[in-house]
C-alpha cells in the first residue's frame, strides 16, 4: 500500500526544457499530474519563463515504473508573448511507495506550434512524501 503519493523534484531537461522545479501528486496508483516553473535565458538578458503541466501514466509493480506521459509546457516571453510546447514522454521511474529518494529519466520530443519536432529527453531527482 502506498503511503507517500506527493514529490517535489528538480528536472534537468524535459518539458521544463532547461532547468525546472516540479510537483507531482499520484492520484491513483497508475497515474500522477505535474505542474512546474523554470526559468531560461534566451538573449542578453532575456528570460523566458516556463510552466509545464502534464500527465503521467505508471507501470509495473511496486516501486519501479515504466512511465508514459503527456506534457504541455506554456512558455512566456518578455512582452506577453507565450507559445505552448507538447512533448510526450517514456522513461523510468523510480517512485518509493513509502517515500524518500526519487529519480526518473525520460525521452520526451518536443513539439513546437509551427510542427517543428526536437529529439530531446530529461532527467529529475526529487523527494517523494
Amino acid at each position: 500500500m502506498r503511503s507517500a503519493y506527493d514529490t517535489l523534484f528538480i528536472e534537468l531537461g524535459g518539458a521544463g526544457l532547461i532547468l525546472s522545479v516540479n510537483y507531482d501528486r499520484i492520484f491513483r496508483e497508475h497515474l500522477s499530474l505535474r505542474a512546474g516553473f523554470g526559468l531560461m535565458a534566451v538573449g542578453e538578458g532575456e528570460r523566458v519563463h516556463v510552466f509545464p503541466i502534464g500527465a503521467n501514466y505508471l507501470l509495473g509493480p511496486g516501486d519501479h515504473k515504466l512511465e508514459l506521459d503527456v506534457t504541455v509546457t506554456v512558455a512566456l516571453e518578455g512582452g506577453g508573448k507565450y507559445f505552448p510546447l507538447i512533448s510526450p514522454g517514456m522513461g523510468y521511474r523510480f517512485a518509493p511507495k513509502s517515500g524518500g529518494l526519487s529519480y526518473r529519466a525520460v525521452v520526451s520530443p518536443v513539439f513546437t506550434q509551427s510542427g517543428a519536432v526536437y529529439p530531446f529527453g530529461g532527467v529529475s531527482i526529487g523527494l517523494q512524501f
